[in-house]
């Protein structure tokens, strides 16, 4: 049995500056912030239908990103710097082996192109290096500057700080989804 993390997003209607997770206090005025991911085992969280019930928390609304395969045996509640909240489940599922295919592939990673691809039946591919940072620099930039106009401290600087925060985000999920599909891609059609 293989254990594997299932993310879910957690829309969080209690969120008051550090009670998230009790807000533990570790020595003098320090406490442990939100932004370290929490882990909790089966007795510090509970499943009640569609809600997650976190310990010293309460019930939470969540956003499944899709159902889970078994009970999970431990969740990790982290906080973004956009300030959203994630919840990823460890749980157990049977492996799904995939169908058998005869061709192989050699795969080089650049920098002019992202991948280049040749497979043992003589087909090469080259993969477009997509620049997702280059795509969304001016977006930034003009964050970034509206940001350091702010005074520091203030409510409008906060704001401006969490619009940083989601466009390099979306930079990161972009990245992501574009090595996913293209690692799953590949693994479908060759060889593993």
């Amino acid at each position: 049995l293989k254990q594997t993390p299932h993310a879910a997003s957690v829309d969080w209607d209690k969120v008051a500056h550090l009670r998230e997770f009790g807000g533990v206090r570790i020595e003098d005025n320090v406490r442990v912030t939100a932004d370290a991911p929490e882990n909790l085992t089966r007795n510090g969280f509970a499943l009640h239908g569609t809600r997650l019930y976190v310990a010293k928390v309460g019930e939470l609304r969540v956003r499944w990103s899709r159902a889970l395969p078994s009970v999970p045996s431990s969740v990790t509640v982290l906080r973004e710097p956009d300030g959203r909240f994630y919840a990823s489940f460890v749980v157990e599922r049977d492996p799904t082996p995939l169908a058998p295919v005869a061709r192989t592939a050699g795969i080089d990673l650049g920098l002019v192109w992202f991948a280049s691809v040749v497979a043992s039946d003589g087909t090469a591919e080259h993969v477009v290096n997509p620049r997702h940072l280059r795509v969304a620099r001016r977006r930034l930039a003009g964050a970034q500057r509206r940001l350091a106009r702010k005074r520091k401290g203030s409510a409008n600087r906060a704001k401006a700080r969490v619009r940083v925060a989601v466009a390099h985000r979306k930079v990161r999920d972009r990245r992501a989804d574009h090595h996913h599909k293209l690692a799953l891609r590949l693994i479908r059609e060759n060889q593993v």
